[in-house]
């Protein structure tokens, strides 16, 4: 293997807890181990949706620059958390002063007029963000006087990392760049105003022309860039998120679960009820309603910052007291939720208008080796990526919404994992990120 010198340009990193920083993170990681010399260029810009913030802990093996955020971008977020903060309390006044829910009327001129100054704001805060980060990096960049690349890995999100990669290719720091999706840029079924998709799609389109070669996560935003640029003569290749073995064999964190209990384990965002588990508790309340199992025989543990929703799902079916709220943890304590799990949740969706959404949970639940996984997808279309890498793997169960006759395969997992049965090794090599790393240098 010739040895490389790689950039890595990404917003998410090491100082963001958040899912989408671990891919830059781990290819970094094993880049630096299979011996090339590695850079991450990387921004302390703070975004509109990180939770928390870490202190990044030092790599000797891999050189790590933290971009400092402009000052244009702080005045934009200071005054966006201003306004958030003057929403929130208008709702929770508006509910003290009235439990009842609001009357729907018919929107006036008025309203539909500060609607869409509301929509412009929001618009221009997205616009920006993408903005002031690429202009950030790029003052960076020059201040360390980067320079003598193979390539430049620019990763998404966001476009700002884009708009960077493109920039050092073009003065010459790297002679290569890869474009690497990890969420896909465009997707009809995300925009609901034509002038958000126009600019999503001019977004792509100048991304894919200047790119080298374009890397996605998944066969689905492979097929959506090819269906938005069908003759762009680039090569698409598929990379997957993977998992590490390290996160779990040197992770220490205890967990007291009752193990009276089946401990159902759900790490993550629910998008508002886009990812939810009501399969999952339809299939509960019908073996409770049976006599098959008791209620007050498993628990649902979740963490992250959506628990009202979850509480609002199960409280369709009875099932509310099950459910523990662990909060919003670290990633390390995330993965020690997981590997005391009975059975792990992923939770995804796959529709006509937006499909290959592959978490990058599921090959994080993969590295638990025999801890279950129950996938449930949403959704009007069947054979989901996320059901074909689950099956393939023989990693648990997969439920589809679209395929009706996966309700009676679920219900039989869920029998079998109450009776201890469901239990089992799965094969997920080819996902650990040692070996995703070398494929991926390979396209190099």
């Amino acid at each position: 293997m010739n040895k490389k010198k790689i950039l890595i340009v990404t917003y998410y990193y090491k100082h963001k807890n958040a899912m989408a920083s671990v891919r830059a993170i781990k290819l970094a990681k094993y880049f630096a181990r299979q011996g090339h010399e590695v850079t991450v260029l990387t921004s302390n810009q703070k975004d509109t949706w990180t939770k928390s913030y870490c202190d990044p802990v030092a790599d000797e093996s891999i050189r790590e620059i933290y971009a400092p955020q402009i000052a244009r971008w702080g005045k934009i977020s200071a005054y966006l958390s201003h306004r958030q903060q003057v929403g929130q309390q208008k709702i929770a006044q508006a509910q003290s002063e009235n439990e009842k829910a609001p009357v729907v009327q018919k929107q006036s001129l008025k309203g539909k007029l500060i609607s869409f100054l509301k929509w412009i704001f929001y618009f221009f805060i997205a616009t920006q963000e993408d903005i002031c980060m690429f202009k950030g990096l790029k003052a960076e960049a020059k201040r360390q006087a980067l320079q003598g690349f193979d390539t430049v890995i620019a990763t998404y999100p966001t476009y700002g990392a884009f708009l960077t990669g493109i920039w050092l290719k073009k003065k010459g720091v790297a002679k290569s760049l890869i474009a690497d999706f990890r969420d896909p840029l465009y997707n009809p079924g995300f925009r609901d105003k034509k002038t958000e998709a126009s600019y999503d799609k001019k977004c792509l389109r100048n991304i894919v022309k200047h790119a080298d070669k374009i890397v996605c996560v998944s066969k689905g935003i492979a097929d959506g860039i090819v269906a938005e640029i069908p003759h762009s003569g680039k090569t698409i290749e598929i990379i997957t998120n993977g998992y590490d073995k390290d996160d779990v064999t040197e992770n220490s964190i205890q967990v007291n679960f009752d193990k009276s209990k089946i401990n159902f384990v759900y790490t993550g965002a629910l998008y508002h009820g886009k990812r939810c588990v009501n399969m999952l508790a339809s299939v509960l309340k019908k073996l409770i309603d049976d006599g098959r199992i008791q209620p007050d025989s498993f628990a649902f543990h979740y963490a992250g910052a959506d628990f009202p929703e979850l509480i609002s799902q199960l409280s369709e079916y009875g099932l509310q007291e099950t459910a523990v709220d662990h909060g919003f943890v670290s990633r390390e304590e995330s993965i020690a939720l997981q590997k005391n799990g009975s059975a792990l949740l992923l939770l995804t969706w796959n529709e006509k208008n937006y499909q290959g959404v592959v978490p990058g949970k599921l090959f994080e639940y993969m590295s638990m080796g025999n801890v279950p996984i129950i996938a449930l997808v949403t959704g009007d279309v069947v054979n989901s990526e996320v059901t074909v890498f689950v099956r393939e793997a023989g990693a648990g169960c997969a439920c589809e919404e679209a395929a009706p006759p996966d309700m009676k395969a679920l219900e039989a997992f869920v029998e079998k994992l109450f009776s201890g049965e469901a239990s089992q090794q799965c094969s997920t090599d080819k996902f650990d990120y040692k070996n995703i790393s070398k494929r991926y240098s390979d396209i190099m």
